[in-house]
């Protein structure tokens, strides 16, 4: 039997349409919330296991283990649309998890955010859910754990032509045609 860790979480993300409601799925759904109803959480809801990046080797230690005039580790760059760094970072301090082994570590930019609202097409964070990215202020990679996207509120949908300018993480999916109150159409209202 599955024992999950963890807090389940259930009912908080919405859909990019309306889903017809099967017995299968009425069946599992209910299933869950009795399940939940069942389950005392306690903890707290940490870590999601995908922190770990990969072991260095020796090459990737040579490669990776100075800094630039400027304090940037060798492996980052900055990005030319959003200006934050991205590439790899070599981890020796046990960053993310904690590991004191030396770990590759991807980090994304901004920019690299596919992780977007399927009700209102906005970014779920400011960056990359399950991932590291760099912060300036700290000279270090900070890491979003997947759950911060729970966090995600929509806002007011907004009706811009696809490609107008804007800031990378600020694009929009093509203009829709707006419903009632302003939702898009092909998306139904949530109930208050």
């Amino acid at each position: 039997s599955l024992v999950p860790r963890g807090i389940p979480v259930t009912d908080r993300l919405v859909l990019a349409g309306m889903i017809r409601d099967a017995p299968e799925q009425a069946r599992r759904r209910d299933a869950l919330r009795a399940y939940v109803d069942r389950w005392t959480p306690s903890g707290f809801l940490v870590g999601d296991g995908l922190e770990g990046g990969r072991p260095a080797s020796a090459e990737d230690a040579a490669r990776l283990s100075r800094r630039d005039s400027t304090g940037m580790p060798r492996g980052l760059r900055r990005c030319d649309v959003c200006g934050e760094a991205f590439g790899e970072y070599l981890a020796l301090g046990g960053e993310g998890n904690g590991d004191p082994t030396a770990r590759v570590l991807d980090v994304h930019c901004r920019c690299d955010n596919p992780n977007r609202c399927a009700g209102c097409a906005a970014p779920l964070a400011d960056h990359r859910l399950s991932a590291y990215h760099w912060d300036d202020a700290r000279a270090t990679v900070l890491y979003l754990a997947a759950y911060c996207g729970l966090s995600h509120r929509c806002v007011p949908p907004r009706v811009r032509p696809f490609g107008a300018p804007g800031h990378a993480d600020d694009r929009l999916v093509p203009a829709r045609v707006l419903g009632p109150g302003g939702r898009p159409a092909a998306f139904p209202a949530r109930e208050s």
